[in-house]
């Protein structure tokens, strides 16, 4: 970073912090595996996990409502029902 191609960089505070866990989230939501992402990003499988936590617990989430929509149309009418019961 001391060469004068970086000093753009040295000047401007331009730092690269952050792109492998973006690299990790990017390469787990398009569906690799947590070792190909390991190997791309030469990163051992527990820091894949780390910073992939986001992304499992999205695709839990995406999974967890897929029940539910499929049984929309009986469950609709009981989730707006007043205590009443109309």
């Amino acid at each position: 970073m001391d060469e004068e191609s970086f000093k753009r960089f040295r000047e401007e505070r331009i730092v690269f912090h952050g792109l492998r866990k973006n690299a990790v989230i990017n390469l787990l939501e398009v569906g690799c595996t947590e070792n190909q992402v390991g190997s791309i990003c030469n990163m051992s499988g527990q820091m894949v996990q780390h910073y992939g936590r986001e992304v499992a617990l999205r695709s839990l989430a995406k999974d967890a409502m897929k029940p539910m929509e499929a049984r929309w149309s009986e469950i609709e009418p009981a989730a707006f029902r007043n205590r009443i019961g109309t």
